[in-house]
């Protein structure tokens, strides 16, 4: 079914030096996109004839023409070719001219001035490199194609759905040539939510907060730098500084693809470029939570922003595996992308074997590749969630620096492309470990899942689990709790006893309480008296849609009024009393809650099926809604819907639509 899907392909149209280049010639011969040394210098002078340039005018100019310096192929080469050599820097220049204009009254002479560009640098860049077809035919599209995509956005039509993106890459072309264009159809087609989403949540982000952004910029910069170096340095050696140069390409032309989008090549717009202040900035927000206790913006003594709720749950018959994640987050992030990329790499540079993790399916953000969620099921047969883990232990960032360590993001997604077991992926990993956005992951091997009976537990390496802090990355088979257990529940506090004692969890456990313990804190109680009651999708879901804060014994608290809507498995702390009283602000009235719910099974994981809503838990509570809402009226959510009670429904990808899930809250005494 085509009717609510737009196809994009890209095709190759290449010049170096003026010389066409044929798509085999180009899968060869692709090379390193980022930061690339070329021979593409400095502009060179070009005479402009006025009457073609001011066609529109019915003047005659003295002088004729003029001459302005263009970066074009006479200005060097690129090495890449798939780009062309253009304008970096751009400045206005005015330039006066005796104008002679022609009218029935007479000739009119007058000085006129007149506004050009004049190019000051010049870069290699793939604009103009390729073109796009549009088309609602999939068999349109040629072999030679470097990339296509699919494109849903029913956000503000039906309100109901997140966007939906599904993008391929072809395998006849070189990585680099994959990754830079997969990341350019996402760019082009993912413009306006982009746009929308930097404005919801970065455009603001330094404001009040100059010293801190300066300390930020020069961190990320200084690694961003580092990162590329080795990159180039190791890439041909090394799988894992493949990938990383893959999703640095994949980055630059996500980048290339907004630009080009919105701004139509416009030196003068304002571009978001792959830096500190551009899509990194957008990439890592989960991450800069982290930066801001790092960089001493802000001291973390107690309270935390408690992430996510996930679980692992067998059924008691052995006759499935569930995985499922809500996210906890600010309201403004509700801008949703559920993405899906099958990009055909090679574990190496000069090798012919696909990576393990070729095809992906998450939920996610506009202008992310990260699920930041997390939640991710892959070709390998591993699901990947977790949620998040606070460091309050400021001694543990002194040996954090930029030029060893690589970010969070990167690190995820490498593990993803090429780890095919949950040992693997923590391996992987715990590399170069940069401290920030410290979690839980949860990697579930369904390769090792034996449907049908209770042994489908006895294989080890089901079900890994990593935490990781500054300096300390911990990671272990846990498939013998999942068994012992019956499920594995994740609520952001550390499992390990070494992450729990070296974050500080221990200290604050001492000075606020259970909040901060493992075993005792609400929704660890919530979810070992109601996991036993899941028995399919519906009851699962019921579960991680769970909030009874005003009735349910452990949501109380020692607060004004006595409980919380922080305490649930689905967080709505907007619907805590704005005057209330409590001990600290994470159990308060606060801009923060669950905003969706995503579940996998074993069966559904092979054809990278979800089941999903997109809203804050609503089934015993009002919906949210920005118009209602008690929260500041300057929160922006910019192309969000106004109310949010929708419907769940199951992700399902090309050539198969979306459907509605005959999904309702259980009715049992607890759920």
């Amino acid at each position: 079914m085509l009717n609510r899907w737009l196809i994009i392909a890209m095709f190759v149209n290449a010049f170096v030096c003026d010389e066409s280049h044929t798509d085999s010639q180009l899968a060869a011969k692709h090379l390193a996109r980022v930061l690339q040394t070329a021979k593409c210098d400095q502009p060179m002078p070009r005479v402009v004839y006025l009457s073609k340039h001011l066609s529109k005018y019915n003047k005659k100019y003295k002088p004729f023409a003029t001459v302005l310096y263009v970066c074009d192929s006479g200005s060097g080469c690129c090495n890449d070719e798939t780009q062309r050599c253009v304008a970096k820097n751009v400045e206005t220049i005015v330039l006066h001219f005796l104008a002679l204009e022609v009218t029935v009254e007479g000739n009119k002479k007058s000085v006129e001035a007149i506004t050009f560009r004049n190019h000051t640098k010049c870069e290699c860049r793939h604009i103009n490199s390729f073109r796009l077809s549009f088309t609602a035919d999939e068999e349109l599209i040629p072999s030679d194609h470097i990339a296509w995509a699919l494109y849903s956005n029913t956000i503000n039509e039906t309100g109901d759905r997140f966007a939906q993106l599904e993008v391929h890459t072809n395998p006849i072309h070189g990585d680099s040539a994959q990754a830079y264009h997969a990341g350019f159809i996402e760019g082009y087609l993912t413009a306006d939510l982009m746009a929308m989403h930097w404005r919801n949540q970065i455009e603001l982000y330094c404001d009040d907060k100059h010293k801190y952004c300066r300390k930020l910029f020069k961190f990320l910069d200084r690694n961003l730098k580092e990162t590329q170096e080795r990159v180039r340095a190791e890439r041909n050696q090394s799988s894992y500084w493949h990938q990383i140069g893959l999703v640095l390409e994949q980055l630059t032309g996500l980048q290339d693809g907004y630009n080009v989008k919105l701004w139509g090549h416009s030196p003068e717009g304002p571009r978001m470029q792959v830096d500190s202040r551009g899509l990194i900035a957008l990439t890592i927000i989960p991450e800069l939570s982290e930066f801001e206790l790092f960089l001493n913006k802000t001291v973390k003594t107690k309270g935390r922003d408690g992430s996510c709720s996930a679980i692992v749950k067998p059924l008691p018959d052995g006759s499935d595996l569930y995985v499922a994640h809500n996210t906890w987050v600010w309201y403004s992030m509700m801008l949703r992308v559920f993405k899906k990329y099958e990009l055909n790499y090679r574990v190496t540079a000069d090798s012919q074997e696909m990576i393990p993790g070729r095809i992906s399916a998450f939920s996610s953000y506009p202008g992310a590749l990260t699920s930041i969620d997390d939640f991710y099921i892959l070709s390998s047969g591993l699901v990947v969630q977790e949620t998040s883990i606070t460091n309050i232990n400021t001694e543990l960032w002194k040996d954090i620096r930029p030029e060893d360590v690589v970010l969070e993001f990167i690190r995820n997604l490498v593990a993803n492309r090429l780890a095919e077991s949950g040992k693997e992926w923590s391996q992987i990993f715990g590399e170069n470990n940069s401290g920030t956005y410290n979690d839980q992951f949860m990697i579930v091997d369904y390769k090792r899942f034996r449907w049908g009976t209770r042994s489908e537990l006895s294989s080890p390496d089901l079900l890994w689990v990593l935490e990781q802090m500054p300096t300390l990355v911990v990671s272990q088979d846990v498939t013998g709790v999942l068994r012992s257990q019956g499920y594995w529940a994740s609520y952001n506090v550390p499992f390990f006893e070494q992450i729990f004692n070296i974050s500080g969890y221990n200290k604050l456990v001492e000075l606020y309480g259970d909040y901060y313990s493992y075993n005792n804190t609400a929704r660890a109680l919530i979810f070992r008296r109601d996991q036993s009651k899941v028995r399919d999708l519906t009851t699962l879901y019921s579960l991680m849609r769970y909030n009874n804060f005003e009735n349910d014994a452990f949501s109380r608290c020692d607060c004004v009024p006595p409980f919380t809507a922080e305490y649930a498995i689905a967080a709505r702390n907007d619907l805590n009393q704005p005057d209330g009283t409590y001990p600290f602000d994470a159990l308060g009235f606060r801009d923060w809650g669950a905003i969706d719910v995503k579940i996998t099974t074993n069966d559904m994981a092979k054809r990278f099926e979800m089941l999903v809503v997109s809203s804050p838990s609503y089934e015993r509570q009002q919906p949210f809604q920005w118009s209602t809402t008690k929260l500041s009226k300057s929160i922006r959510h910019e192309g969000h819907p106004d109310k949010w009670a929708f419907s769940p429904y199951f992700i399902k990808w090309y050539p198969y639509d979306t459907e509605i899930a005959g999904v309702t809250i259980a009715e049992s005494p607890a759920l």
